[in-house]
């Protein structure tokens, strides 16, 4: 029960604090400060979790923790139950958009988000839709002997209108595009295209990409009007894109990138492309060496392995030199001996023989994080520093800048969206992330 009051305690505290909160993840992070929410005395030892954990700290992994943070600026918090379905929807206004009835919240797309109820458990693996494998809420997967499983359903909860796509409920899979959500499987319902209402639109057996459906050598749009015809054949599996991309044959083993006109966007030839962000893709060409490539075909930066997004705007590769860190405006540093990291924390040893962290708008080697740092968003980084009079302190950094943000003695330290957790003695300090964006 402790633990539950600490639960509820926080989950209240956070419920409170989103009237204050408005953001929205959208374009490049090119900035970024922080904002004092206010502050809240930190539990007592016998009300936290049996790891010692935060329960902060546990919402970043654990998915029946209190507070779960979606990409759209929506937050999933536990209420004032102890049962399995209490999880209720806020936006960051601090509006509530569903009771503390679900048990589990996750996302299927942009627009959609799967939410998740109980019924009772169950010891058959094929009636379980719910279980909890290894401390983790899961759902529509391979369960394990061992793992507590539950019966259930899950309904798709449009994140644009703000309510459920009728009384539709899930199958074994589910895909969406835009508004139309594609089920096949077992279900209750017929597998087919649904619209944003739960109608059945179309029993045809469709592929959904990123602003498009497709079939065989068709491609429509999301109002199931055909758009294309290939006189080749259209990829087989869709590469994770912010737009209306996918890519059609050349021959076996080559292909273009296209829109869902046929407009060549890459003509190619290209053997893979994995991923697309801001009409920048990440490809594989033939011969086997990889490149980032702008929508007007010129080659930004070239690697011996896939570049990998590491945020909206941000890339690394490696090429014989080392690894390279790409920017919105093209490579930013090269023959790195160091990875780049989810924070776009860039550091190398210098010349003098120091490491230091890299300053991403001036170029400068100046910030005093002298190896892999502790991460809480895009473009900040925190660290022990030593001070002046020889004392040591926590520090945290805007990458952007190369200023400090935050700084003193500092214990648990974590994050749930655009919110900040620090602890300093007896006193949690709560933050806002705000972000800048190009």
């Amino acid at each position: 029960m402790k633990r539950i009051a600490s639960i509820l305690s926080l989950a209240l505290i956070f419920a409170l604090l989103l009237a204050a909160v408005a953001h929205a993840d959208t374009g490049v992070v090119v900035g970024l400060t922080l904002e004092k929410l206010g502050e809240y005395p930190v539990p007592s030892t016998d009300q936290l979790p049996e790891d010692d954990r935060s329960l902060i700290e546990k919402a970043m992994y654990i998915k029946a923790s209190a507070v779960q943070y979606f990409e759209d600026g929506r937050y999933a918090v536990a209420g004032k139950t102890g049962n399995v379905n209490c999880f209720g929807l806020f936006k960051e206004d601090g509006e509530q958009l569903l009771p503390y009835e679900a048990a589990l919240i996750k996302r299927l797309n942009a627009r959609y988000l799967m939410v998740y109820y109980a019924m009772e458990k169950t010891t058959d693996k094929k009636e379980a839709l719910l279980y909890i494998s290894d401390g983790f809420w899961l759902g529509q997967g391979l369960p394990k002997e061992e793992d507590t499983m539950f019966k259930g359903y899950a309904k798709y909860y449009d994140a644009a209108l703000n309510r459920f796509a009728g009384d539709l409920t899930a199958s074994e899979s589910n895909t969406s595009s835009g508004r139309l959500l594609v089920l096949s499987g077992k279900g209750a319902f017929p597998s087919g295209i649904y619209d944003e209402n739960g109608a059945l639109v179309s029993d045809e057996r469709m592929t959904a990409g990123s602003g498009f459906l497709y079939k065989q050598r068709e491609v429509y749009d999301e109002d199931l009007n055909l758009r294309y015809t290939s006189e080749t054949r259209l990829a087989k599996f869709m590469f994770a894109s912010d737009g209306a991309y996918l890519t059609e044959e050349l021959d076996v083993s080559s292909r273009r990138v296209i829109d869902i006109d046929g407009n060549v966007i890459l003509p190619g030839p290209i053997r893979t492309v994995f991923v697309e962000s801001g009409g920048v893709f990440s490809v594989e060409k033939p011969d086997g060496s990889f490149a980032l490539m702008g929508g007007d075909n010129v080659e930004i930066a070239a690697s011996t392995e896939r570049f990998t997004l590491l945020a909206p705007g941000y890339w690394y590769g490696k090429d014989e030199n080392g690894y390279l860190f790409v920017g919105p405006d093209g490579p930013v540093a090269t023959g790195l001996s160091n990875r780049q990291e989810s924070s776009l924390q860039v550091y190398e040893k210098q010349p003098d023989g120091e490491t230091r962290t890299l300053v991403l708008n001036s170029g400068e080697w100046a910030i005093p994080l002298n190896g892999r740092s502790n991460a809480r968003a895009v473009g900040m980084a925190y660290g022990r520093i030593r001070l002046e009079n020889g004392e040591n302190a926590t520090a945290f950094f805007n990458l952007f800048t190369g200023d400090i943000m935050l700084q003193g003695d500092y214990g648990n330290i974590s994050r749930v969206g655009h919110i900040l957790t620090a602890q300093r003695g007896d006193v949690c300090e709560l933050y806002l992330i705000r972000c800048e964006y190009q």
